[in-house]
């Protein structure tokens, strides 16, 4: 076999081995989104195991419990100095 077709192979079998997770971007500040039920399901059906969102909406939150995602939640600069205390940012 020539190696111009040896390399999509050995490609792809390299990038199976080093994706262990796909992770997803989830922000609501756009027209038709679909509900965070729908989100769920679409994340799931791609195999998505973690996920940054851009704001805190207890709906989203709620569609996520016992999902097995994982979250990072990103602030914006006027509400980190309100985060060093672990009451407001419980809240």
């Amino acid at each position: 076999m020539e190696d111009s077709k040896l390399a999509p192979l050995f490609t792809g079998f390299l990038l199976h081995v080093l994706v262990a997770s796909v992770g997803i971007n989830y922000g609501q500040i756009a027209n038709n989104i679909p509900s965070p039920e729908h989100v769920v399901l679409l994340l799931k059906a791609i195999g998505a195991t973690r996920v940054k969102l851009y704001d805190v909406d207890p709906k989203v939150l709620k569609a996520f419990v016992n999902t097995g995602v994982e979250f990072i939640v990103g602030l914006g600069n006027e509400y980190l100095s309100k985060m060093t205390d672990p009451t407001n940012a419980q809240a």
